[in-house]
């Protein structure tokens, strides 16, 4: 393994997981977008592998998600590289038979009849999992179950809410819903990264065309959230596309970096037509070489904007923050995040800071909508005894 430690935030989290899955079948772990779930998790596996003979899964919606855990894996922690073994059509690989098993669901529900079995199943994007509607996930976990009763489960998200379901722990889900975690054991919040350094505070700003809340007036709605393509037609018209291109030149004038998030992909490709030669877009009908070379143009400075598609809500989602006044209001993130490398505080190196562009209308309302004990230093049970 290479000279590489964990964050003080990390080896909080990792001690925390550690000690809960001794009693707990079933443990949530919630951290923020960039605070390192991914090595968190992994480095957690190292912990057990030479002091155990136990079994390992991993489990992600995207194929992306299983070359990151491969890689983290690789490039930070000491399991043998021929020990790990991908399960993702979209990688080319089907392998089972390794102590580590990386994967995507979609693949792996279809060979889980002849996995071996797992002591350990780790579930990235967790909020994703549905339980009692015979989903891939409740599939897979329920076949796993029978294979190993006592397997642990840890799920690994950055949102601890679904929309039209409500939080994903305990019982705090609409009527009639289920959730699989009892509880949220960790929580990696945005005050603790900024509190030790590792991010620059948000800023906030407000820009919008005088037009806007008329414009919104008469959108439909389904379930609380505008339908996205009324959205994206009316945010496409040239005065609120001239409004972005006008926030994103007098907010982010000097930033050498910036991502703007649309609603649409429609959206997006207007945005980048008049923005013009320094930006590239990243969304679903790009195909996969496109996209890596887009965000490979990003990254590497030679595009200074990249515009994303983001999901538009209307109403308040656990994770969206309040702005304004500390009243309950409706937020519509329109043009949204924009961010980059700036000026960094003495104390922080290579900081990011990130502005975001909220248009702000009327319809003013609030609308939140027993095991056996599990011994991570102990020796795996032997089958026959399972």
């Amino acid at each position: 393994m290479k000279d590489f430690k964990l964050r003080p935030y990390q080896v909080a989290a990792l001690n925390v997981i550690h000690e809960d899955l001794k009693t707990e079948p079933i443990v949530l772990f919630q951290a923020i977008m960039g605070a390192g779930k991914t090595v968190t998790l992994c480095r957690l596996i190292n912990r057990y592998w030479f002091e155990t003979d136990r079994r390992f899964l991993i489990l992600a919606h995207k194929r992306e998600l299983v070359s990151q855990f491969l890689e983290c894996c690789r490039a930070m922690t000491s399991i043998p590289i021929f020990d790990i073994g991908v399960c993702c059509a979209g990688l080319g690989e089907r392998i089972l038979g390794k102590r580590l098993t990386i994967g995507t669901i979609q693949t792996f529900v279809n060979v889980a009849e002849d996995y071996p079995g797992c002591d350990l199943l780790v579930i990235d994007e967790a909020h994703r999992i549905s339980v009692g509607t015979d989903s891939q996930y409740d599939q897979v976990i329920n076949l796993l179950q029978t294979k190993v009763p006592n397997m642990r489960l840890i799920g690994c998200t950055a949102t601890i809410g679904r929309l039209g379901h409500g939080y994903i722990y305990g019982d705090r889900c609409r009527p009639g819903a289920k959730n699989l975690f009892p509880k949220l054991n960790h929580q990696i919040k945005y005050s603790t990264l900024l509190d030790q350094g590792y991010l620059c505070k948000l800023i906030g700003k407000i820009s919008n065309a005088e037009s806007l809340e008329a414009d919104l007036a008469d959108l439909d709605t389904a379930g609380g959230d505008y339908i996205l393509d009324q959205l994206g037609e009316v945010l496409s018209r040239e005065i609120h596309l001239n409004t972005a291109v006008q926030a994103i030149k007098e907010h982010c004038g000097e930033y050498k970096m910036i991502s703007v998030f649309c609603c649409t992909i429609s959206h997006a490709e207007k945005l980048k037509d008049l923005i013009g030669e320094e930006c590239v877009t990243i969304h679903s009908q790009l195909s996969p070489l496109d996209r890596e070379i887009n965000m490979a143009s990003w990254l590497s400075g030679r595009k200074r904007i990249c515009i994303n598609k983001y999901p538009v809500r209307r109403r308040r989602h656990p994770r969206t923050p309040m702005f304004g006044n500390g009243q309950a209001h409706t937020i519509v993130n329109v043009v949204s995040s924009i961010c980059g490398p700036c000026a960094a505080p003495p104390s922080i190196k290579e900081s990011r800071v990130s502005i975001r562009f909220i248009w702000e209308h009327g319809a003013f309302r609030n609308r939140f909508g027993q095991c056996k004990n599990w011994n991570p230093e102990g020796r795996r049970e032997k089958d026959s005894q399972r």
